[in-house]
């Protein structure tokens, strides 16, 4: 072993006690110290210099746009008939009218049901695409946050996604 490897093993004990007591400083609490006097002055300061700026910054987005040129989202409708329903949250969606068919998603709130097929409801999962989900999870149409809330199934929105319509009728 030569020397320079000798001396930097011998100075490793020393090392790791310096890590270790600067550790334990690091980790050693201090009470919140009094804001000095000569911060309060620089954080009022720092106040006039926002203030100044947003005088000087103005933002004028001018008036909303009217309603007309907002466009209308585009529905592609489903076919057939589809009622709105509550169901049992986080059970399997299946391809096809059996327990052993494999699961191609899982349920949440609602869903837009077709016909019954034995145990198993047909659904409308996105896209047009259609899966199964067994009749007893299901029940009518019922919303946690609005209870007297009605529900319709639009169709696909362009994203893909389920469009239901949901409103409360008016007292």
């Amino acid at each position: 072993m030569n020397l320079s490897k000798t001396k930097l093993l011998a100075g490793l004990p020393g090392l790791a006690l310096l890590a270790s007591s600067g550790c334990a400083l690091a980790q050693s609490e201090t009470p919140p110290q009094p804001i000095q006097p000569h911060m309060g002055q620089e954080m009022k300061q720092l106040d006039q210099l926002s203030n100044e700026n947003n005088a000087l910054v103005h933002r004028n987005w001018g008036p909303p746009p009217p309603q007309s040129s907002i466009p209308p989202i585009k529905v592609t409708p489903a076919h057939g008939f589809w009622g709105c329903l509550s169901v049992d949250d986080y059970k399997h969606v299946h391809s096809a009218p059996s327990a052993a068919s494999p699961v191609v998603g899982i349920t949440y709130d609602w869903v837009a049901a077709g016909p019954a097929t034995g145990q198993f409801t047909k659904i409308h999962i996105a896209r047009g695409k259609i899966g199964y989900v067994r009749t007893s999870y299901l029940h009518p149409f019922h919303d946690k946050f609005a209870p007297k809330a009605i529900c319709t199934f639009e169709g696909d929105q362009p994203s893909g996604l389920n469009l239901f319509n949901i409103r409360t009728p008016k007292p």
